[in-house]
């Protein structure tokens, strides 16, 4: 997401570093991901800023995504839709991706808040173990632009 930030216009960066949006994990409730549709699975809305900075390299990311972002702060659902949108498909563009393919014995270990991951399941027949832990995210104070 450092990547996608870095080759945005300075105007849209500009802008992005001004805001923050509401995250829900709310949507995989329609889904199934084996919560059983149990409400009290999920947790309450949080909010981030749309780019933040890494707390090690300072460096500059994207901070959403289409399965978590729900809307920006202060904007209604249906005003951030258009604005998301063009993120998520500026964002997910191949040239800001890679693809890990699964072998035996492998271990993958990614930093979200410089990526995003998207679950693929080629796994079938072989387990996974997956550990996951969620940090929070740091606004870009005194940013230069």
């Amino acid at each position: 997401m450092a990547a996608a930030y870095r080759a945005m216009s300075p105007g849209l960066q500009k802008m992005l570093c001004g805001l923050s949006a509401w995250h829900s994990d709310s949507s995989f409730l329609d889904s199934n991901v084996g919560f059983e549709n149990d409400p009290d699975a999920f947790r309450d809305p949080v909010l981030h800023p749309v780019i933040v900075k890494h707390p090690v390299t300072g460096t500059p990311c994207v901070y959403v995504n289409g399965d978590f972002t729900t809307h920006f702060e202060n904007w209604s659902k249906e005003e951030s839709a258009s604005l998301l949108e063009y993120i998520y498909r500026f964002v997910t563009q191949p040239i800001f991706t890679a693809r890990v393919v699964w072998e035996p014995g492998m271990v993958a270990i990614w930093d979200n808040r410089l990526v995003q991951h998207y679950a693929t399941a080629d796994y079938s027949g072989h387990p996974r173990l997956m550990h996951r832990i969620t940090v929070e995210g740091v606004p870009l104070e005194g940013f230069d632009y």
